[in-house]
Protein backbone atom coordinates (compact mmCIF):
# COMPACT_ATOMS: atom_id res chain seq x y z
CA UNK A 1 0.00 0.00 0.00
CA UNK A 2 2.53 2.65 0.81
CA UNK A 3 4.43 1.77 -2.53
CA UNK A 4 1.67 2.53 -4.38
CA UNK A 5 0.81 5.61 -2.54
CA UNK A 6 3.98 6.83 -3.04
CA UNK A 7 4.39 6.15 -6.39
CA UNK A 8 0.42 7.50 -6.85
CA UNK A 9 1.68 10.91 -5.33
CA UNK A 10 4.77 10.97 -7.83
CA UNK A 11 2.81 10.31 -10.96
CA UNK A 12 0.42 13.26 -9.71
CA UNK A 13 3.48 15.80 -9.17
CA UNK A 14 5.17 14.66 -12.15
CA UNK A 15 2.12 15.82 -14.17
CA UNK A 16 1.55 18.76 -12.08
CA UNK A 17 5.66 19.88 -13.48
CA UNK A 18 5.23 18.86 -16.97
CA UNK A 19 1.83 21.01 -17.03
CA UNK A 20 4.10 24.12 -15.63
CA UNK A 21 6.61 23.91 -18.04
CA UNK A 22 4.40 23.45 -21.13
CA UNK A 23 1.96 26.18 -20.43
CA UNK A 24 4.52 28.81 -20.42
CA UNK A 25 5.55 30.33 -23.50
CA UNK A 26 6.57 28.75 -26.57
CA UNK A 27 10.27 30.05 -26.04
CA UNK A 28 10.32 28.52 -22.77
CA UNK A 29 8.61 25.22 -24.07
CA UNK A 30 11.52 24.91 -26.47
CA UNK A 31 13.91 25.61 -24.18
CA UNK A 32 12.99 22.56 -21.67
CA UNK A 33 11.48 20.26 -24.59
CA UNK A 34 14.09 17.88 -23.75
CA UNK A 35 13.38 17.93 -19.90
CA UNK A 36 10.16 17.50 -20.30
CA UNK A 37 10.61 14.71 -22.58
CA UNK A 38 12.92 13.28 -19.98
CA UNK A 39 9.87 13.64 -17.65
CA UNK A 40 7.44 12.19 -19.61
CA UNK A 41 9.17 9.29 -20.03
CA UNK A 42 9.72 8.91 -16.02
CA UNK A 43 5.73 9.75 -15.90
CA UNK A 44 5.20 6.62 -18.49
CA UNK A 45 7.11 4.39 -16.29
CA UNK A 46 5.76 5.90 -13.15
CA UNK A 47 2.02 4.73 -14.34
CA UNK A 48 3.26 1.72 -15.84
CA UNK A 49 4.52 0.72 -12.48
CA UNK A 50 1.22 1.68 -10.68
CA UNK A 51 0.04 -0.72 -13.33
CA UNK A 52 1.69 -3.72 -12.76
CA UNK A 53 1.77 -3.41 -8.40
CA UNK A 54 -2.35 -2.96 -8.89
CA UNK A 55 -1.69 -6.08 -11.23
CA UNK A 56 -3.19 -4.80 -14.16
CA UNK A 57 -0.15 -5.37 -15.82
CA UNK A 58 1.83 -8.17 -15.99
CA UNK A 59 5.69 -8.09 -14.92
CA UNK A 60 6.43 -9.96 -18.27
CA UNK A 61 4.49 -7.35 -20.28
CA UNK A 62 5.94 -4.49 -18.25
CA UNK A 63 9.47 -4.84 -18.47
CA UNK A 64 10.63 -4.54 -22.09
CA UNK A 65 8.36 -1.62 -22.09
CA UNK A 66 9.26 -0.25 -18.71
CA UNK A 67 13.23 -0.79 -20.07
CA UNK A 68 12.54 0.84 -23.18
CA UNK A 69 11.43 4.01 -21.25
CA UNK A 70 14.28 3.56 -18.48
CA UNK A 71 16.87 3.47 -21.24
CA UNK A 72 15.16 6.60 -22.83
CA UNK A 73 16.19 8.57 -19.96
CA UNK A 74 19.95 8.98 -20.85
CA UNK A 75 19.56 10.74 -24.09
CA UNK A 76 17.02 12.69 -22.79
CA UNK A 77 19.46 13.77 -19.85
CA UNK A 78 21.87 14.19 -21.95
CA UNK A 79 20.32 15.97 -24.83
CA UNK A 80 18.84 18.51 -22.33
CA UNK A 81 22.20 19.57 -20.79
CA UNK A 82 23.51 19.98 -24.10
CA UNK A 83 20.76 22.55 -25.00
CA UNK A 84 20.73 24.32 -21.58
CA UNK A 85 24.62 24.94 -21.56
CA UNK A 86 24.64 26.35 -25.43
CA UNK A 87 26.36 23.71 -27.16
CA UNK A 88 25.33 22.27 -30.97
CA UNK A 89 22.55 19.20 -30.68
CA UNK A 90 22.28 16.19 -32.99
CA UNK A 91 19.05 14.06 -33.64
CA UNK A 92 17.43 12.81 -30.51
CA UNK A 93 14.92 10.66 -32.01
CA UNK A 94 18.31 8.71 -33.68
CA UNK A 95 19.48 7.81 -30.35
CA UNK A 96 15.97 7.13 -28.94
CA UNK A 97 15.72 4.76 -31.45
CA UNK A 98 19.36 2.43 -31.65
CA UNK A 99 19.19 2.20 -27.48
CA UNK A 100 15.23 1.41 -27.41
CA UNK A 101 15.72 -0.92 -30.35
CA UNK A 102 18.85 -2.53 -28.34
CA UNK A 103 16.13 -3.87 -25.54
CA UNK A 104 13.58 -5.06 -28.15
CA UNK A 105 16.41 -6.80 -29.60
CA UNK A 106 17.78 -8.50 -26.55
CA UNK A 107 13.96 -9.41 -25.82
CA UNK A 108 13.52 -10.94 -29.37
CA UNK A 109 16.35 -13.05 -28.62
CA UNK A 110 14.74 -14.62 -25.64
CA UNK A 111 11.58 -14.85 -27.37
CA UNK A 112 13.33 -17.47 -29.85
CA UNK A 113 14.89 -19.38 -27.01
CA UNK A 114 18.35 -17.50 -27.84
CA UNK A 115 20.44 -18.47 -24.65
CA UNK A 116 21.29 -15.29 -23.08
CA UNK A 117 23.28 -14.39 -19.63
CA UNK A 118 20.98 -13.22 -17.30
CA UNK A 119 23.46 -10.32 -17.11
CA UNK A 120 23.08 -9.32 -20.63
CA UNK A 121 19.89 -7.23 -19.90
CA UNK A 122 21.45 -5.49 -17.21
CA UNK A 123 24.72 -4.65 -18.48
CA UNK A 124 23.05 -3.43 -21.41
CA UNK A 125 20.45 -0.90 -19.89
CA UNK A 126 22.61 0.52 -17.00
CA UNK A 127 25.60 0.63 -19.77
CA UNK A 128 23.66 3.04 -21.95
CA UNK A 129 22.34 5.41 -18.66
CA UNK A 130 25.78 5.01 -17.59
CA UNK A 131 27.14 6.08 -21.06
CA UNK A 132 25.00 9.55 -21.25
CA UNK A 133 25.76 10.23 -17.45
CA UNK A 134 29.34 10.81 -18.13
CA UNK A 135 28.75 12.31 -21.03
CA UNK A 136 26.98 15.02 -19.70
CA UNK A 137 30.18 16.34 -17.26
CA UNK A 138 31.20 17.37 -20.81
CA UNK A 139 28.82 20.46 -20.34
CA UNK A 140 29.61 22.65 -17.22
CA UNK A 141 27.72 26.06 -16.00
CA UNK A 142 28.81 29.43 -14.77
CA UNK A 143 25.87 30.62 -12.83
CA UNK A 144 25.45 29.55 -8.91
CA UNK A 145 22.31 28.38 -9.39
CA UNK A 146 22.18 26.67 -12.36
CA UNK A 147 25.29 24.70 -11.20
CA UNK A 148 22.81 23.87 -7.95
CA UNK A 149 20.13 22.58 -10.57
CA UNK A 150 22.47 20.13 -12.80
CA UNK A 151 24.22 18.53 -9.73
CA UNK A 152 20.81 18.24 -8.37
CA UNK A 153 19.94 16.62 -11.94
CA UNK A 154 22.99 14.16 -11.63
CA UNK A 155 22.45 13.14 -8.32
CA UNK A 156 18.71 11.89 -9.38
CA UNK A 157 20.07 10.05 -12.73
CA UNK A 158 22.94 8.44 -10.54
CA UNK A 159 20.50 7.14 -8.12
CA UNK A 160 18.33 5.66 -10.02
CA UNK A 161 21.17 4.26 -12.13
CA UNK A 162 22.72 2.42 -9.31
CA UNK A 163 18.84 1.65 -8.05
CA UNK A 164 18.66 -0.12 -11.30
CA UNK A 165 21.95 -2.07 -11.36
CA UNK A 166 21.88 -3.23 -7.56
CA UNK A 167 18.23 -4.21 -8.20
CA UNK A 168 19.09 -6.15 -11.94
CA UNK A 169 22.59 -7.56 -10.30
CA UNK A 170 20.13 -9.31 -6.94
CA UNK A 171 17.43 -10.59 -9.00
CA UNK A 172 19.99 -12.12 -10.96
CA UNK A 173 21.77 -13.29 -8.53
CA UNK A 174 18.62 -14.68 -6.02
CA UNK A 175 15.53 -14.41 -8.47
CA UNK A 176 13.78 -16.16 -6.21
CA UNK A 177 13.36 -13.17 -4.23
CA UNK A 178 12.07 -11.30 -6.82
CA UNK A 179 8.47 -10.54 -5.19
CA UNK A 180 9.50 -9.15 -2.07
CA UNK A 181 12.55 -7.53 -3.20
CA UNK A 182 10.47 -5.68 -5.52
CA UNK A 183 7.88 -4.31 -2.90
CA UNK A 184 10.98 -2.82 -1.21
CA UNK A 185 12.61 -1.47 -4.19
CA UNK A 186 9.16 0.47 -5.84
CA UNK A 187 9.41 2.58 -2.80
CA UNK A 188 12.58 3.15 -3.22
CA UNK A 189 12.21 3.75 -6.36
CA UNK A 190 9.26 5.83 -6.16
CA UNK A 191 10.39 7.94 -3.18
CA UNK A 192 13.71 8.79 -5.27
CA UNK A 193 11.59 10.10 -8.12
CA UNK A 194 9.16 11.96 -5.50
CA UNK A 195 12.14 13.59 -4.20
CA UNK A 196 13.59 14.86 -7.29
CA UNK A 197 10.22 16.07 -8.63
CA UNK A 198 9.80 17.98 -5.77
CA UNK A 199 12.88 19.52 -5.70
CA UNK A 200 12.13 20.33 -9.77
CA UNK A 201 8.98 22.48 -8.84
CA UNK A 202 10.88 24.23 -6.12
CA UNK A 203 13.27 25.00 -8.67
CA UNK A 204 10.74 26.23 -11.09
CA UNK A 205 9.41 28.31 -8.78
CA UNK A 206 12.57 29.91 -7.09
CA UNK A 207 15.02 30.11 -10.37
CA UNK A 208 12.66 30.43 -13.17
CA UNK A 209 15.85 31.68 -15.31
CA UNK A 210 17.19 28.56 -15.30
CA UNK A 211 14.31 27.35 -17.60
CA UNK A 212 13.47 30.00 -19.25
CA UNK A 213 15.69 33.16 -21.26
CA UNK A 214 12.11 35.02 -20.77
CA UNK A 215 11.17 36.02 -17.04
CA UNK A 216 8.28 34.78 -15.39
CA UNK A 217 8.28 36.51 -12.31
CA UNK A 218 8.38 40.38 -12.55
CA UNK A 219 11.11 42.37 -12.43
CA UNK A 220 11.97 43.91 -9.46
CA UNK A 221 10.39 47.59 -9.91
CA UNK A 222 8.37 49.78 -7.72
CA UNK A 223 6.17 52.47 -9.49
CA UNK A 224 6.80 55.00 -6.54
CA UNK A 225 10.93 53.84 -6.47
CA UNK A 226 12.97 57.61 -7.38
CA UNK A 227 15.86 56.66 -9.79
CA UNK A 228 17.83 59.63 -9.90
CA UNK A 229 20.38 60.49 -12.77
CA UNK A 230 22.98 60.78 -10.06
CA UNK A 231 22.43 57.44 -8.91
CA UNK A 232 22.38 55.64 -12.70
CA UNK A 233 25.88 57.77 -13.47
CA UNK A 234 27.88 56.43 -10.61
CA UNK A 235 26.52 52.84 -11.08
CA UNK A 236 27.39 53.09 -15.16
CA UNK A 237 30.74 55.01 -14.72
CA UNK A 238 32.00 52.23 -12.15
CA UNK A 239 31.21 49.29 -14.59
CA UNK A 240 31.90 50.55 -17.91
CA UNK A 241 34.75 52.63 -16.89
CA UNK A 242 37.96 50.98 -17.96
CA UNK A 243 35.63 47.79 -19.00
CA UNK A 244 35.45 47.06 -15.01
CA UNK A 245 32.18 44.55 -16.55
CA UNK A 246 35.44 42.49 -17.68
CA UNK A 247 36.06 41.30 -13.97
CA UNK A 248 34.77 37.77 -13.99
CA UNK A 249 34.06 38.59 -9.98
CA UNK A 250 32.24 41.41 -10.53
CA UNK A 251 28.90 41.50 -8.74
CA UNK A 252 26.66 43.84 -6.93
CA UNK A 253 28.54 43.99 -3.83
CA UNK A 254 31.77 45.43 -5.59
CA UNK A 255 29.57 48.08 -7.22
CA UNK A 256 28.15 48.96 -3.71
CA UNK A 257 31.64 49.24 -1.99
CA UNK A 258 32.99 52.01 -4.78
CA UNK A 259 29.06 53.56 -5.17
CA UNK A 260 28.22 54.07 -1.55
CA UNK A 261 25.10 52.05 -3.18
CA UNK A 262 23.04 49.52 -1.06
CA UNK A 263 22.96 45.96 -3.07
CA UNK A 264 19.10 46.59 -3.49
CA UNK A 265 19.21 50.03 -4.43
CA UNK A 266 21.77 49.20 -7.50
CA UNK A 267 19.32 46.42 -8.34
CA UNK A 268 15.88 48.85 -8.28
CA UNK A 269 18.38 51.29 -10.52
CA UNK A 270 19.70 48.75 -12.89
CA UNK A 271 15.68 46.57 -12.98
CA UNK A 272 14.13 50.34 -13.48
CA UNK A 273 16.85 51.98 -16.13
CA UNK A 274 17.81 48.90 -18.14
CA UNK A 275 14.76 46.51 -17.51
CA UNK A 276 17.17 43.53 -16.98
CA UNK A 277 19.14 41.85 -13.62
CA UNK A 278 22.48 43.24 -12.86
CA UNK A 279 23.99 39.59 -14.39
CA UNK A 280 21.93 40.50 -17.99
CA UNK A 281 22.97 44.03 -17.74
CA UNK A 282 27.10 42.91 -17.25
CA UNK A 283 27.00 39.92 -20.07
CA UNK A 284 25.36 42.28 -22.53
CA UNK A 285 29.02 44.90 -22.14
CA UNK A 286 30.79 41.90 -22.07
CA UNK A 287 28.95 40.17 -25.27
CA UNK A 288 29.08 43.55 -27.07
CA UNK A 289 32.98 43.65 -25.88
CA UNK A 290 33.30 39.98 -27.42
CA UNK A 291 31.73 40.65 -30.82
CA UNK A 292 33.85 43.76 -31.32
CA UNK A 293 36.77 41.50 -30.73
CA UNK A 294 35.88 38.89 -32.65
CA UNK A 295 35.62 41.13 -35.67
CA UNK A 296 38.75 42.85 -35.19
CA UNK A 297 41.28 40.22 -33.23
CA UNK A 298 42.84 37.41 -33.83
CA UNK A 299 42.55 35.98 -30.09
CA UNK A 300 41.26 32.83 -29.72
CA UNK A 301 37.31 32.68 -29.15
CA UNK A 302 38.67 30.54 -25.07
CA UNK A 303 41.24 33.76 -25.01
CA UNK A 304 38.27 36.15 -25.19
CA UNK A 305 36.05 34.05 -23.39
CA UNK A 306 38.05 34.91 -20.67
CA UNK A 307 39.14 38.11 -21.47
CA UNK A 308 35.73 39.56 -21.26
CA UNK A 309 34.75 38.34 -17.99
CA UNK A 310 33.04 34.78 -18.16
CA UNK A 311 34.37 31.84 -16.15
CA UNK A 312 34.01 28.98 -18.66
CA UNK A 313 33.85 28.47 -22.92
CA UNK A 314 29.92 27.31 -21.96
CA UNK A 315 28.46 30.01 -20.29
CA UNK A 316 30.08 32.32 -22.92
CA UNK A 317 28.40 30.60 -25.41
CA UNK A 318 25.00 30.39 -23.46
CA UNK A 319 25.33 34.39 -23.45
CA UNK A 320 26.24 34.61 -26.60
CA UNK A 321 23.75 33.15 -28.42
CA UNK A 322 21.23 34.08 -26.30
CA UNK A 323 21.63 37.84 -27.57
CA UNK A 324 22.87 37.01 -31.08
CA UNK A 325 21.01 34.20 -31.82
CA UNK A 326 24.63 32.28 -33.28
CA UNK A 327 27.82 30.85 -31.19
CA UNK A 328 30.73 32.77 -31.23
CA UNK A 329 32.49 30.69 -33.91
CA UNK A 330 29.44 31.27 -36.20
CA UNK A 331 29.59 34.79 -35.22
CA UNK A 332 33.19 35.09 -36.02
CA UNK A 333 32.57 32.62 -39.58
CA UNK A 334 30.50 35.15 -40.25
CA UNK A 335 32.16 38.27 -40.16
CA UNK A 336 35.14 36.59 -42.05
CA UNK A 337 32.89 35.49 -45.32
CA UNK A 338 31.56 39.21 -45.42
CA UNK A 339 35.01 40.62 -45.18
CA UNK A 340 36.14 38.21 -47.79
CA UNK A 341 32.66 39.13 -50.20
CA UNK A 342 33.31 43.10 -49.86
Amino acid sequence: MLSISINLISVITIIVLIFCLAIFPKSMVKQNKYFILLMSFLGLNLVLVQLQMLNILSITSYLPMGLTLIVWYGPSFFFYAARAHGNAEGNIFQHLLVVGSGIWIIYGLKAFDYVLPGLVLTVYFVGVLLYYFFRSFLFQKNDLASDKWFKTCRVWYAAITTFFLVESVWLNVDPQSELAFSSYMVVIFSTINLIFIMTSLAFLLRHPDIFSTMKMIRSYQHQDVQISNSEVDLVFQFVATNERFCDAALDRTKVMESTGLSVNRISEIVNNRFNKNFNEWINDYRINLSKDLLSSSDESIKEICFRVGFNSRSAFNTAFKKRTEMTPSQFRRKVVNSASIT
